[in-house]
């Protein structure tokens, strides 16, 4: 019996071959293929000889119906009207079916004529149609003994959200053979939206062996193997579903760790760093004069020029002249510098009560498989790059994602809480002048080393080493040395540590690639000071 199906099947087909051309509306783009050929998918990509199309259909688009062997014409319709080269080609396991042509050529009103020759088994596949990037999808199903119907529902016990159910035919293996990956639509596709799954898949061929998949996105997917069918039959089918396993795109996914808990303990420990960074800028000046101009001298480079900065520094009695400066200032006497910094660097230390948040990228290796091998990659707190502060921006990550997408991990990393108050105080005095881009900047507009220069050299003329200009220079010299040495010190402080505890639920887009985690994070930090804080707060 077998062999008289595949004998008719070549019969059918070498008709074809004969009767190659007289297809109505269409010439085939190859003057040698006259006759039904054998079309893979990746043949019959067609395109346009004129006007770009717009749209591209079957008529009628219905499941074509055919006993093997058996041949029918179908007709394709290109819109806007003009000629066009249509790509046909089979796809799925459509066994020894062929198409007519492998790229027909329509008319100038945009339509052409090709023929489908049944496989000499039962089976059922698509014909795919194409014209530049649109494409058309016809099914095709082949039966000698009638045709079926399946009613499709889904058994799923996860938490995954599903906008589409698809579900398809497969006659090209069994579940078994289908392997764990979720394979590609087979034939007869039957969509939903509708949750939980519920389709109906009409003209399934009785006599094949196959199987029906049903996927939710690409999201969760099953598969049921199908008994043997018989005419006319509805099958009640329920498909198990499972999660399709996570994976990561090619770029890391952004991860902001909000500080909600204990923010003011936080502040309160950076306060603590304070006095360590003020010391290292004041040492042991007795006041803003001593302090500047101290610092002033030192900026010069020669024995002679500070000889002279000394006579002249006495002559024209410049300490007085600085002190001068605060007269009118809400400081207290000849500390306004002083003063001033601690005021940004207090102001800074309370800042991460006013809502604070580490910003991360969670990443995986190009050969990594696994979730375990996530890097935490941290890129700022409060704005603030992670690499002025933290001793290593990457730090490895032990993380696990249980069955309904929780991810939960674990890091710690070492950062320098001086710097990190440094910068959180430099965020402060840019604020308070805006045309200061760091706080040597911000101290020389408090100061005004122009006009103090001016006024230095003023109190005593007569120097050939250094003008009012030169004076100027010195001034603001001297404020980026003295905060320099704030640095000095930061860095002489030992690192404190932050461990960090999180877990979340994993943001998925619709092929099962993580692009977010959504949940709660607990950290704690030691400092170099013997203090402890707890913090915490939301992951996003």
């Amino acid at each position: 019996m077998t062999f008289l199906r595949v004998f008719l099947g070549i019969l059918v087909r070498g008709l074809w071959v004969l009767l190659g051309g007289m297809l109505v509306g269409c010439s085939s783009s190859s003057s040698t293929t006259a006759g039904p050929v054998p079309v893979g998918p990746n043949e019959g990509i067609g395109g346009s000889t004129s006007s770009a199309a717009q749209s591209i259909v079957f008529s009628p688009a219905d499941t074509v119906l055919l006993r093997p062997g058996e041949s029918i014409a179908r007709h394709v319709l290109v819109t806007p009207q003009a000629q066009y080269d249509v790509g046909l080609a089979l796809l799925g396991d459509s066994v020894d079916a062929a198409l007519s042509q492998s790229v027909v050529q329509t008319s100038s009103s945009g339509e052409c004529d090709f023929s489908i020759s049944a496989s000499s088994v039962p089976t059922s596949f698509n014909v795919r149609a194409s014209v530049e990037s649109l494409t058309a999808v016809l099914p095709v199903s082949v039966s000698e003994n009638g045709y079926a119907a399946l009613s499709l529902s889904g058994s799923y016990s996860g938490v995954r959200q599903v906008s589409e159910w698809v579900t398809s035919l497969h006659t090209d293996g069994s579940c078994e053979e289908l392997g764990s990956k979720l394979p590609e639509d087979g034939s007869l596709v039957t969509t939903s939206a509708v949750s939980p799954p519920s389709l109906k898949m009409a003209n399934v061929p009785v006599g094949a062996a196959q199987s029906v998949v049903l996927r939710g996105d690409h999201l969760v997917w099953g598969c049921r193997d199908l008994p043997v069918l018989s005419a006319a039959e509805i099958l009640d089918l329920v498909v198990p579903l499972y999660d399709v396993p996570v994976s990561y795109g090619p770029d890391p996914i952004q991860v902001m760790f909000a500080l909600d808990t204990n923010a003011t303990g936080w502040s309160t420990t950076l306060t603590a760093v304070l006095p360590d960074i003020l010391s290292g800028f004041v040492q042991s000046a007795a006041n803003d004069s001593a302090l500047l101009l101290d610092s002033m001298r030192s900026s010069l480079g020669s024995t002679d020029a500070q000889t002279d900065f000394d006579q002249r520094r006495a002559a024209g009695d410049w300490d007085s002249i600085v002190a001068s400066r605060w007269t009118n200032s809400t400081c207290a006497d000849d500390e306004c510098i002083r003063t001033a910094l601690d005021q940004w660097l207090s102001t800074g230390a309370a800042s991460v009560t006013q809502g604070s948040s580490i910003a991360a990228r969670l990443s995986l290796s190009a050969s990594s498989v696994s979730l375990n091998q996530v890097q935490l990659t941290l890129e700022s707190m409060q704005g603030l790059a992670a690499g002025a502060w933290v001793t290593s921006t990457q730090v490895p990550l032990t993380a696990n994602i249980d069955a309904h997408d929780i991810l939960t991990a674990s890091t710690y990393f070492s950062f320098n809480d001086g710097l990190f108050l440094r910068q959180l105080a430099q965020v402060v005095a840019s604020a308070q002048y805006p045309g200061a881009s760091d706080i040597p900047q911000a101290l020389a507009s408090l100061v005004d080393c122009d006009t103090l220069g001016t006024q230095l050299n003023d109190a005593a003329v007569g120097s050939a080493t250094c003008n009012a200009s030169c004076l100027a220079q010195l001034c603001r010299a001297a404020l980026r040395n003295l905060w320099t040495n704030t640095e000095t010190v930061a860095r002489e402080r030992n690192n404190s540590e932050l461990t960090l505890n999180f877990s979340g639920t994993l943001r998925l887009d619709e092929n099962a690639v993580v692009v977010g985690c959504d949940g709660t994070w607990l950290g704690k930090i030691d400092s170099p000071d013997g203090l402890t804080t707890t913090i915490g707060g939301a992951v996003h």
